[in-house]
């Protein structure tokens, strides 16, 4: 669960006391147990059930048990609620280095993440190629954050070659917010750039892309990676190689993966991945006619972001097409989206002169008409994000 709680009720929760007399009586009151006269795991049980922000504004001792308390975490689990999440958000500093940094929402502070194991020279531009912007790619499962894709300048005798691009990562590089640590994945049969990636129980696809050069058997090349065994796994291959050009996110729905090949208007093919049968299969005419833009799955339905008109659009399985419900001027621009528990999570484009790439957007399409916030991150231009488990901290 991603808490973004009411900016009202948490200024009363931290909010300083008025006597150190009063703060010392609370304190030694909550100690004795979370819910006076119940047992502490019978008081878990009950607070288990409970939304986390609702939780949040009531004594300090709840906020602990919130932030800290690993049995609180799992009495949630055995109740069927979510863990507690925290937004994951790599920024480009004013140094020209790149740094991740996790957004705590319950008590709206930013932490560290570690720096990773390799210092990576990401090229976020082609030089000479005004407007074009390259992403890297990371997914994220229920508690790994996993850096995949980039580009960097293709090394030489003579020094870094700006005019030629290559794959700027050999190998996974993986961060467990339990232990606070980076470890490298097994290294890629084949290092790409501009691929598909996705996510389904856990395990890790990788499609299509690119090496340092191009090449049609690459550009349809399918593996799986599991996180666990640290192991890739050669799937069969994509019939098309028109999803090699550029950065794609697969949605995970119905545990399937689907995909589309560009945004806009434009023809452009759709596939679909069945991890238990291994078999590629056609995207439905109207599904992938109205993906135009950055798109996610939320309750197993998938949303899509038109960011050039500022339209969100959900989908339709029954009758194969596309509802608009939110026409709104901040979804222009939105790129990279994820989500989590009913809000979509985007980065405002470095060319929207108004944020200068530092700003979220934060849509809820869990009211009517949605609703949307904004997020500024402090540290830089923020380039990639994603949502999992809170850090250890």
């Amino acid at each position: 669960m991603c808490c973004w709680k009411q900016t009202e009720c948490r200024k009363r929760a931290t909010s300083p006391p008025q006597s150190w007399m009063m703060e010392d009586e609370e304190e030694k009151a909550s100690s004795e147990s979370l819910i006076p006269g119940l047992p502490h795991d019978m008081a878990l049980l009950c607070l288990a059930r409970v939304p986390a922000p609702s939780l949040w504004g009531v004594c300090k001792r709840w906020q602990q048990m919130l932030s800290k308390s690993e049995d609180f975490q799992y009495a949630r689990a055995e109740q069927g609620k979510n863990e507690l999440k925290w937004l994951y958000t790599l920024v480009h500093k004013s140094d020209g280095g790149y740094a991740w940094y996790a957004f705590d929402p319950l008590m709206e502070r930013w932490h560290s993440v570690p720096n990773t194991p390799d210092s990576v020279d990401f090229q976020l531009t082609t030089p000479g190629c005004i407007g074009m912007t390259h992403s890297i790619q990371c997914v994220s499962t229920e508690r790994k954050l996993v850096m995949l894709a980039g580009l960097k300048p293709s090394s030489s005798n003579n020094g870094h070659n700006w005019s030629q691009l290559e794959p700027a990562l050999q190998q996974p590089l993986i961060f467990n917010p339990k232990t606070n640590l980076w470890t490298k994945g097994k290294e890629f049969g084949s290092p790409r750039k501009w691929c598909v990636c996705g996510v389904v129980n856990e395990k890790i696809y990788v499609a299509s892309g690119s090496g340092q050069q191009w090449d049609m058997s690459l550009s349809k090349r399918t593996e799986v990676y599991d996180p666990e065994s640290d192991s890739w796994r050669v799937l069969p291959d994509l019939e098309s190689s028109k999803f090699s050009g550029e950065a794609i996110t697969a949605v995970s729905v119905g545990g399937k993966l689907h995909m589309v090949s560009g945004r806009g208007v434009f023809i452009k093919e759709g596939a679909v991945f069945c991890p238990e049968t291994t078999k590629w299969s056609k995207m439905s005419p109207g599904l992938r006619k109205g993906w135009i833009g950055s798109c996610v799955s939320i309750n197993e339905r998938f949303y899509t972001i038109d960011d050039h008109f500022g339209k969100l659009s959900v989908y339709n399985a029954e009758t194969d097409s596309w509802t608009n419900i939110l026409d709104n001027r901040q979804l222009k621009d939105l790129t990279n989206v994820v989500a989590s528990d009913g809000k979509i999570f985007g980065m405002v484009n470095s060319d929207n002169a108004e944020v200068d790439g530092s700003a979220l957007r934060i849509v809820d399409v869990t009211t009517n008409p949605p609703n949307i916030y904004t997020q500024f991150v402090p540290h830089g231009r923020v380039v990639s994000l994603q949502i999992l488990a809170k850090m250890n901290v």
